[in-house]
């Protein structure tokens, strides 16, 4: 299980950075699309999302998985999504909770638990265990929308990314 010592590595640092990011847009620009594209409300959202599908993965469902999936999912709208009860404030605190919990419930996986297939539609061919798709979810996943967050902050004026 060396490999997830790496894994818990990156993602420890990805979603600082990925908090860290979200905090510093105004709050007035929180959950404003640029054109087509996702606002940054939808982005920490989707990204707080993807911890409670983690946790779900490895038998831990959040009370917060059924409520947002229809709103930060993959298939939801995406662009602005307006007042669904979450601040931005109350997002970050979420994406950075969630998180937590999430690596924590990694490290205690053993090896069968990350064997298993995951039995879900998202991503099922490429990633079929439950480990893959964590795997998905500490890095690849965080990171790409990251780079989201990285071209809003630009086209708004801030630097490309916090630096920790």
């Amino acid at each position: 299980m060396a490999q997830w010592a790496t894994m818990v590595k990156l993602f420890d640092l990805t979603r600082t950075m990925a908090a860290e990011m979200a905090e510093e847009i105004p709050a007035e620009s929180f959950d404003v699309p640029n054109g087509n594209a996702n606002s940054p409300k939808w982005i920490v959202g989707h990204l707080a999302l993807g911890m409670d599908f983690g946790l779900m993965l490895l038998g831990s469902p959040t009370e917060e998985l059924e409520a947002m999936m229809p709103i930060y999912g993959p298939g939801s709208k995406g662009g602005a999504i307006g007042d669904d009860g979450r601040s931005q404030a109350d997002l970050i605190a979420h994406l950075r909770n969630a998180g937590d919990l999430l690596r924590a419930k990694v490290i205690e996986a053993d090896e069968e638990t990350l064997m298993q297939p995951q039995q879900t539609p998202f991503l099922a061919e490429q990633l079929p265990t439950v480990g893959d798709i964590l795997g998905h979810v500490f890095t690849t996943h965080i990171a790409m929308h990251m780079g989201q967050l990285s071209q809003i902050r630009r086209e708004m004026g801030l630097s490309s990314w916090y630096q920790i």
